[in-house]
């Protein structure tokens, strides 16, 4: 009859629906134009619960915004399906259908660095920042020197606590929206039937990552800072053009290596002029640090101040920052 509503018809990526052998579960997480959910799959028999990101084909009201946005994550797909790392948080299988791209990665129920910090505002343990620590500069060093890559959003919500095999957790850096290759090379392993520069025009860089990615930890309700700013090194802010060099990553490494031990950012102010000139300046309360950073691991200001070195050529990079005291006694076996 006419004048009743026909019931909508659910979009593939709704709950209950199936993408490949799973079928998709409850939204667990948001990011810029993506939508992370629950993925459930049998495998020997077992129930497996892995996570999905969602990128759908028509996220904005033009075309050509559309083919930017896509355009932009089929690079980061591309990038992301060669990297194979402990502390990297690995791209399972993709779906690319006209609705959207689905990405299965595993689920981690830990939450991130961010979540940690912000349920210990007076820092976490000095052990545990460092092994957390050392699991980053694991990530790090290979991002840098085996796969020549740049991350460029090294931040708190960007790094993983996965708690499924040990309570503690360990570490898993995602989101590689921002990264580049060095040099703008691919990977050795791209092939020309798969590879995305072979295929469409490489997004151009972004300029400045950290100043407009998600939001970080707020300096408090009344003041809070909204972007990733306080991640950016000096040269990010000075320079007009994207900054592809692997020592900006250091730079927001020796960040999140303050903010694991003090529960606060080293870099953070209402007014985002402040926030910028402090950056420039480099300036940090090494007292405070030091009264967080106790013994025996009071030799991690050590590597802070090499990482917040605003001099580029004087900065570390990653190899000193694993063979620095605080770090080398750490091997790969760690608990």
């Amino acid at each position: 009859m006419s004048g009743w509503k026909q019931p909508k018809a659910p979009d593939p990526d709704d709950e209950g629906q199936e993408i490949g052998s799973y079928v998709i579960g409850k939204t667990i997480g948001f990011g810029g134009f993506s939508v992370v959910k629950e993925a459930h799959t049998i495998e020997k028999g077992m129930d497996i619960c892995r996570a999905v990101k969602i990128v759908k084909k028509k996220v904005r009201d033009t075309e050509k915004e559309n083919e930017e946005i896509q355009a932009e994550f089929e690079h980061e797909v591309n990038l992301w399906r060669h990297l194979s790392h402990r502390y990297i948080l690995g791209l399972i299988s993709v779906y690319d259908t006209p609705y959207a791209t689905f990405c299965i990665t595993s689920y981690n129920i830990g939450g991130t660095l961010f979540d940690l910090v912000k349920n210990n505002r007076s820092g976490i343990s000095p052990r545990l920042a460092r092994k957390y620590s050392y699991q980053l500069a694991s990530a790090l060093r290979y991002l840098h020197q085996d796969m020549r890559i740049v991350h460029r959003d090294i931040k708190l919500e960007n790094v993983l606590l996965n708690t499924s095999e040990d309570p503690e957790g360990n570490i898993l850096v995602c989101d590689f929206g921002m990264a580049e290759f060095l040099n703008g090379t691919s990977s050795d392993n791209d092939s020309d039937d798969d590879a995305y520069e072979h295929h469409h025009s490489r997004p151009p860089p972004k300029v400045h990552g950290p100043a407009n990615s998600s939001s970080a930890i707020a300096v408090s309700n009344e003041s809070p800072v909204i972007g990733s700013l306080q991640y950016a090194a000096p040269e990010l802010i000075e320079s007009d053009n994207p900054i592809i060099q692997t020592y900006v990553d250091i730079w927001a490494f020796g960040v999140v290596v303050y903010t694991l031990h003090c529960g606060d950012l080293p870099f953070h102010h209402g007014l985002r002029p402040k926030l910028q000139s402090m950056i420039m300046e480099a300036a940090w309360n090494q007292e405070v640090y030091g009264s967080k950073a106790v013994s025996p691991f009071e030799n991690s200001i050590d590597v802070v101040r090499g990482c917040l070195e605003k001099s580029v050529t004087m900065r570390w990079d990653i190899s000193r920052v694993l063979d620095s005291a605080w770090l080398s006694v750490l091997s790969e076996d760690s608990p």
